[in-house]
């Protein structure tokens, strides 16, 4: 859009002004400063405060908190207030343990849509440009809101007239119950439970200037376009529901293989369950008059065409659901040994079974696993070497496992609308299936020397490291009689 010097200047090349009217606003434009960042920013002040309690014996312990935070942002008119609690309870007895803890946390956001672009407005805009008229109401100037005409725009309307709201409300429980066989010889158990949910609210009032080009208002009297939103503002609502539990149990043994305690052995054997929910709900009204009991109105499908067209082909419109699965099956095993902290070695392995890997890698269960060591040099062959405070090699190989959430086992088919004009429902291929899908496994080699000499006046490390990555998730082109246009 042109306004402020471009504009006068623009205007008086076309003719449209005078040269004596252009001076005028040239004169107008000299005098104004606008500083944007004190029109739209604010100095925060936020706070937060946290009541708690404690107490407990020997074998017993408690502690519970109750906290309010107000976070304001620096864009004026944006907050966020949240609300927490907590109760954590210990037991230690002679052979058994336990701990429970249970939080919750509540939080509610105030923003302004981000595509209103406040915070770019602010370091964009020219102080040429200004917010206000003389009488105090707002300045507005033609401006294209991406639909190829312009419609009148003032960023603080915009501000004024359109809201982000976010609310979510989470709960965790976690339990973990211990028992001591005997010596060196313990078994732990966790379970862990967590709930949250989100609504999110984003709303844009008839009088915004985005409003304004759904109704295909041009600006300066050019007429009226194709209009997908008669009267009344846009609200896009969202509800998403997340649930998750783990249960884990695992055995740990730690020994002294001798008198003198040098030699030592670590072992865990765990395995691991979870299972993760996510449901999901958004879609986009327009008609929604916010001030007159948060109506959504209904129009005339043919004196308002173009409105019916993007409700009927809109799927944000008619609302769109999701709902995602995944359960997991894990075990893994530990295992160290170490000589009088002058020799470390470990080794470390799990496997997965997961409902998104495909029905033939099940079967295979390739485990991942690595084996590191550490040697402490300085302890061991020049412990007389006085100058020299630390010098220990380090060094590991493994594999690391990579699985991404897009990929799936299963031919998925995106259940489409009816065809009125076929006459059966349509149907489309989301995501091809991947019978062979496992891990992405990445081996890694690390080397590393630490060293410290002249009592720590000089100390660093030196390291090497080597990756490469096997079974890659890859993109490929294929034809499209299968249905999709890349694998």
């Amino acid at each position: 859009s042109w306004v402020g010097y471009e504009g006068a200047l623009r205007d008086y090349y076309s003719g449209t002004i005078s040269y004596d009217e252009f001076e005028a606003l040239v004169g107008k434009y000299e005098t104004l400063n606008e500083d944007w960042f004190d029109v739209i920013c604010r100095d925060a002040f936020s706070h937060n405060h946290t009541l708690s309690i404690s107490g407990g014996s020997a074998n017993s312990t408690y502690y519970a908190s109750l906290g309010y935070g107000r976070d304001n942002g620096v864009l004026q008119q944006e907050k966020l207030d949240r609300y927490t609690a907590m109760l954590r309870v210990n037991l230690n007895l002679a052979k058994f343990s336990m701990m429970f803890r249970i939080s919750g946390n509540v939080q509610e956001r105030r923003y302004t849509p981000s595509s209103v672009g406040l915070m770019d407005y602010a370091y964009n805009t020219s102080r040429a440009v200004p917010a206000y008229n003389e009488d105090g109401s707002y300045w507005f100037y033609p401006k294209d809101m991406g639909r190829g005409f312009q419609v009148y725009f003032n960023v603080l309307n915009e501000r004024d007239n359109s809201s982000w709201k976010m609310y979510t409300a989470n709960v965790s429980m976690q339990t973990q119950l211990g028992y001591r066989f005997f010596d060196g010889f313990k078994a732990d158990f966790t379970f862990s439970y967590s709930l949250n949910n989100t609504d999110d609210e984003t709303w844009f009032g008839e009088n915004t200037a985005y409003a304004a080009s759904l109704r295909g208002e041009r600006a300066e009297g050019g007429g009226r376009d194709a209009n997908y939103m008669p009267f009344g503002g846009e609200l896009r609502k969202s509800h998403t529901r997340n649930t998750n539990y783990m249960l884990r149990l695992q055995l740990n043994y730690t020994k002294f293989l001798d008198k003198e305690n040098l030699h030592m052995i670590n072992a865990a054997l765990g395995g691991e369950i979870s299972h993760t929910t996510y449901k999901g709900f958004e879609q986009t009204h327009r008609g929604y008059l916010k001030d007159r009991g948060m109506l959504i109105s209904t129009f005339d499908e043919e004196v308002y065409p173009d409105f019916s067209e993007w409700l009927a082909t809109t799927k944000e419109a008619r609302g769109v659901l999701k709902d995602e699965l995944t359960n997991k099956v894990s075990g893994y095993a530990t295992l160290s040994y170490s000589y009088h902290d002058l020799y470390v070695l470990n080794a470390n392995v799990r496997f997965d079974a997961s409902n998104k890997f495909g029905s033939q890698a099940n079967k295979k269960i390739l485990p991942v696993w690595s084996v590191s060591a550490r040697w402490n040099a300085k302890e061991d062959v020049i412990a007389h070497w006085n100058w020299v405070d630390n010098l220990a090699v380090r060094a590991s190989f493994g594999y690391q496992g990579n699985m991404l959430d897009s990929e799936t086992p299963e031919l998925i088919i995106e259940k489409g609308d009816w065809d009125g004009l076929r006459e059966y429902y349509r149907s489309s291929v989301h995501k091809f299936p991947n019978p062979n899908l496992s891990w992405e496994k990445t081996a890694s080699v690390n080397s590393t020397v630490d060293f410290a000499f002249f009592k720590n006046r000089l100390s660093g490390s030196f390291s090497y490291f080597y990756k490469k990555t096997k079974n890659a998730f890859l993109s490929k082109q294929i034809s499209v009689v299968n249905g999709v246009k890349s694998y």
